[in-house]
């Protein structure tokens, strides 16, 4: 690894002829604002950053802070805008990019290449990690970095006093739900309540849709996609088997990790944790997400992602924002990429990434660190819409209380139906395309 960040910081010396000129002033101080505050997200954050600063000394220094969770950096961001104490390139919700991209608070990053740094390959990334920041037009916004997907951890030790493995579907999970709650009376999974696990069941279940293809529209009779979701959850929740999370949303996490839950589904930015936190307590086991029995026999998997992308602010002097793209180029690098990626567990982003030979190393080490890649071959990023950020607090809210408040799932699809009438332009719509 040490041979990697050795690459990492000479590519950051390469980076930095265009800002060259500034050389013989003082450094341009620029903000950066993230979502880590400790831990290997937050570690593997600073390495990257002081090595772009030490390969910058005297041209451009980032001083790095932690702000909160995406929501709580997109709302500082969104007020501090208008008095210009926002940061230069602050983290930004992947999934959220084309609503503030509307607020004109963001560098079209497509045009500034074009007219600044034309030799930049944007084609590098995998496609389906620039969805949530590609216009309709071609235009990208933000660039991916701290990318996630969910997967599936196991306490393997739990499933082998009910007979059981990892379950492949949702058949068999289900089977081990029944079994356990019977044997042992407490729930058997849990994962956090939000708007993409809404997305991720009614594609699994139902061949649904979130949103149709333009991003104007909701898809919530395609398929009863919706109403099949939401009844293979009520039916969880009634029966006990999923682990209505508390107050605080990562409370099934805490309780996977501590032995009281055979598995869950959680991001993959959180398999470093729990590779070293489950040494010596319990044998974990990491799989891809469930998926549904199909009748030949074949589990249909469809998944997406989530995570953070980086963001250049609009407001800043043309050094800054210039200094905040050669940070931006840098954090989001192939080899800074590698690197975030072998040392936390968030997915690589880069096309070819997967035969490095430090990455093949790495997963022939740690097997586990292979899934989330594993698992982008059933990818399907559909759920885009620039009214995203107002539907999704609003959605979240109310699955808490459809898990929490024994909401029937008639009443919560009219719930729900509400929500995207009140927002989407074209409400409820009957197809994708």
């Amino acid at each position: 690894m040490k041979k990697l960040f050795a690459v990492i910081l000479s590519l950051a010396m390469l980076m930095t002829m265009a800002v060259a000129a500034s050389a013989e002033s003082a450094p341009i101080e620029i903000d950066f604002w993230h979502a880590w505050g400790s831990g290997a997200n937050y570690e593997t954050l600073t390495t990257l950053v002081n090595g772009f600063n030490e390969a910058n000394e005297g041209k451009i220094h980032v001083n790095e802070q932690f702000i909160g969770n995406y929501a709580e950096i997109l709302s500082k961001y969104n007020s501090s805008f208008r008095s210009g104490d926002n940061p230069t390139v602050s983290l930004i919700d992947a999934c959220m990019s084309l609503n503030e991209m509307q607020y004109g608070t963001m560098v079209n990053l497509t045009q500034y290449i074009a007219e600044n740094d034309p030799e930049y390959d944007i084609s590098q990334f995998v496609p389906a990690m620039l969805v949530f920041s590609t216009d309709t037009e071609g235009n990208v916004w933000s660039f991916p970095y701290g990318r996630s997907t969910q997967i599936m951890y196991c306490n393997m030790d739990l499933l082998g006093e009910i007979g059981y493995g990892m379950p492949q579907s949702f058949e068999e999970m289900w089977e081990i739900c029944e079994k356990w709650v019977a044997e042992k009376g407490t729930p058997a999974y849990g994962h956090p309540i939000a708007g993409g696990y809404l997305t991720y069941y009614i594609t699994v279940w139902g061949g649904g849709e979130y949103f149709s293809k333009d991003g104007q529209g909701a898809c919530m009779n395609l398929n009863n996609g919706w109403e099949k979701a939401l009844t293979a959850w009520r039916e969880a929740i009634d029966k006990g088997w999923y682990a209505v999370p508390s107050l605080t949303t990562g409370g099934y996490w805490e309780d996977f990790m501590a032995g009281k839950l055979p598995f869950c589904f959680a991001s993959s930015g959180s398999l470093t944790s729990a590779i070293s936190k489950s040494e010596g307590v319990f044998t974990l086991g990491v799989d891809m997400l469930p998926g549904k029995t199909q009748e030949d026999g074949t589990i249909y998997r469809r998944v997406y992602t989530g995570g953070s992308n980086l963001m250049l602010a609009s407001n800043k002097s043309p050094e800054e924002i210039a200094a905040g793209w050669e940070f931006i180029k840098y954090m989001t690098s192939t080899e800074a990429n590698i690197f975030h990626s072998l040392q936390t567990g968030y997915v690589l982003s880069h096309v070819g990434v997967e035969n490095a030979p430090e990455v093949q190393e790495a997963w022939a080490k740690t097997p586990e660190a292979r899934v989330a890649y594993d698992q982008m071959a059933y990818l399907n990023e559909t759920h885009v819409s620039p009214y995203l950020s107002e539907i999704d607090n609003e959605v979240v809210s109310s699955l808490e209380a459809f898990a929490s408040d024994n909401i029937s799932v008639a009443d919560e699809l009219a719930n729900l139906k509400d929500i995207m009438e009140s927002v989407l332009p074209n409400g409820i719509v009957e197809a994708y395309e």
